[in-house]
């Protein structure tokens, strides 16, 4: 049995709701569902506070053509936090040697998925969830 435990989620998503979803959930779940999956090549990483493992800090945004950018139109924003932070999560537990399967065990805590779909970003990003 494992843990792998992150610093740089439910806060680091309220952090976004608020600077790019007006503080709302609702407006976060919209903004999301009116961006296509895989965001159209353009990916964020976030670390808003120093991350506990793998060790990491800062934001980094980067264009469909691997540019680094300062910035994304909210809705781009929105989704690259989310699928960056699954991406982040599966890579690195595929890097310390976890095996993911249908034996692996995810637990999202359930405040986390009243306004957005958390639990489909968990089937793309763990397909056996």
């Amino acid at each position: 049995m494992a843990l792998l435990c992150f610093k740089n989620g439910s806060l680091t998503r309220e952090s976004i709701r608020d600077s790019s979803a007006e503080g709302s959930w609702e407006v976060f779940n919209k903004a999301l569902e009116s961006t296509n999956r895989g965001n159209d090549g353009n990916i964020g990483i976030y670390f808003e506070a120093t991350e506990i493992t793998p060790f990491a800090v800062g934001i980094h945004r980067f264009n469909e053509k691997g540019e680094k950018v300062e910035s994304f139109p909210k809705d781009v924003e929105v989704r690259a936090l989310l699928e960056g932070q699954f991406m982040a999560k599966r890579a690195h537990a595929e890097a310390l040697g976890y095996t993911l399967g249908k034996q692996v065990c995810i637990s999202a805590p359930l405040e986390c998925t009243k306004f957005f779909c958390l639990s489909q970003f968990l089937m793309v990003f763990f397909p056996f969830f």
